[in-house]
């Protein structure tokens, strides 16, 4: 955990203001105190505004990837015209943290050199200040519209679709372009990384390599051939003993004896290491960037803010040379100003990522939000599901809320008549919930929505867990261990309900 001498050293010096209040231009921004953010939403205009923050306990600053007009506008309920109303922008943040920190590092390589290869001569790169990378293209990169299947949109409304469109294009365009040779060799070189996929058992995919996992073998994290394989059925000669091994074949004469061998072993297509002739292997990595963080107001790590783990710096990097990067460089002590800038706006060819954007929206990836809209819902449930068996996020939502007041509204309508509740029964939960809140919404409003609702004739689920606008960011995430398998809250709920019956039924047999 920082100190306040070591924060007040590291933001005191004048090159680091600096830095910080032009990034913070037109930006909403998230100051981080005592491992909680303050209040949002904030901003930055002046070098002694990071001071002030700083003695009151401020240990980072974060930054939203969109740009404002005036970010003290912002208001959590504000409907999606005032929102773009407000909006003149987005910068392309992707956020690259693997597991294995030299595999993170290969990654960000060829997010790069795959961003460079469409022609894009604005691509920055920081270092998050701990485990990771930031990318960075600035919005002035883009166009104004964009034609998109046949119709042209402001790119400014193209958040947050357009930049999961683009991350999850890019990474099948490093998957199809590059065949992943590069990484593939990298990685085979790599030994801490082959250690940590047997210690962690992992079974990964998306990287066409297989290494042998025998620590004791010769060719250990050696690339294995590809037609390297196991079919031989061995015989044994009773008479002489003689052993010999054969591919594809059901019956074998002792070529010494002349009578039939005895088969002691069936093939199998199994690919065995030429070394060690075990089967020990490593194979595939699964790269992806986590489009769910990549959401409305999701924020990022400021230029030169400090990170609370690790105590070191992020700072912005030559993204020609990310594979030589060390942590070393990021501890305060080592830092050099000025000799790279993360979404520098100068000299910026206009409109140079088109080719991207335009691309990425012809790819028509899966995108999470799109998914959740066509995922089928849940079979009707007669019996309302009681209260206990709620999920812990629903449970702490009816506490009451300060901010997210009408997101939770939306969540608990959907989720409470996909659990069964009737239309009174829902009425009279969502009247006592608000008189829960720190300022109740009007009466008016939830009756209306209950009403709309109704009209539609048709039940379909809450938001699933991971679109964060309608859970973390409203501060009623409190998962447990059943969450972590499983997608949706009302998931959640039915399957207690199941196990409750299942033990009821287990009990009225065992009474039998």
């Amino acid at each position: 955990m920082l100190t306040l001498s070591q924060t007040l050293l590291h933001y005191k010096r004048p090159e680091v203001q600096k830095e910080i209040i032009l990034s913070a231009k037109n930006r909403e921004v998230g100051v981080m105190l005592n491992e909680k953010f303050g209040k949002r939403p904030d901003a930055l205009t002046f070098p002694g505004d990071i001071m002030e923050f700083v003695k009151s306990g401020a240990t980072s600053f974060h930054f939203s990837e969109e740009l404002w007009q005036n970010p003290l506008q912002i208001k959590t309920d504000m409907t999606k015209r005032e929102t773009l109303d407000l909006r003149i922008g987005w910068d392309l943040v992707l956020d690259v943290d693997f597991e294995v920190w030299e595999v993170t590092k290969i990654i960000t390589d060829l997010l790069i050199k795959a961003l460079k290869r469409h022609h894009i001569s604005s691509v920055t790169c920081k270092f998050s200040g701990n485990k990771g990378f930031h990318i960075g293209v600035p919005f002035q990169s883009f166009p104004d519209k964009v034609n998109i299947k046949g119709n042209l949109v402001e790119t400014k409304e193209l958040f947050p679709e357009g930049v999961q469109r683009i991350a999850k294009y890019l990474m099948d365009y490093i998957d199809n372009k590059y065949n992943y040779f590069e990484l593939s060799r990298m990685i085979v070189k790599n030994k801490f990384f082959i250690d940590y996929l047997i210690k962690n058992n992992k079974i990964l995919s998306d990287v066409s390599v297989e290494v042998c996992g025998n620590k004791s073998c010769s060719g250990y994290g050696k690339q294995i051939p590809q037609n390297h394989t196991k079919n031989k059925t061995e015989f044994i000669c009773e008479k002489c003993g003689k052993n010999i091994k054969q591919e594809n074949t059901k019956m074998m004469q002792c070529p010494k004896c002349k009578i039939l061998m005895k088969k002691i072993s069936n093939g199998s297509n199994k690919k065995v290491c030429p070394y060690c002739k075990q089967n020990k292997f490593i194979n595939k990595v699964d790269l992806k960037i986590d489009t769910i963080l990549i959401s409305s107001r999701h924020l990022f790590r400021g230029n030169l803010s400090m990170h609370e783990k690790s105590g070191l710096i992020s700072i912005p990097i030559n993204p020609d040379k990310v594979l030589e990067f060390r942590k070393v460089f990021a501890q305060p002590k080592n830092i050099i100003f000025g000799k790279y800038k993360f979404l520098s706006r100068k000299n910026i060819p206009k409109g140079e990522a088109e080719r991207l954007i335009i691309q990425s929206f012809d790819y028509n990836p899966d995108i999470e939000h799109e998914k959740e809209k066509k995922e089928l819902s849940y079979e009707d449930i007669k019996d309302a599901i009681p209260e206990d068996l709620f999920p812990p996020c629903i449970k702490e939502g009816f506490k009451g809320l300060k901010d997210g007041r009408k997101r939770y509204l939306f969540v608990i309508i959907n989720f409470l008549t996909s659990v069964g509740w009737h239309y009174d029964q829902v009425e009279e939960y969502m009247l006592k919930w608000n008189k829960n809140n720190e300022t109740p919404l009007r009466e008016v409003l939830i009756k209306g929505q209950l009403r709309y609702h109704k009209s539609q004739k048709k039940k379909i689920l809450p938001p699933n867990c991971s679109n964060k606008m309608y859970y973390m960011d409203i501060g009623i995430c409190k998962s447990d261990s059943l969450c972590q398998n499983i997608k949706n809250p009302v998931s959640y709920t039915r399957i207690r309900a199941k196990n409750i019956n299942k033990t009821k039924k287990k009990t009225k047999k065992s009474k039998k």
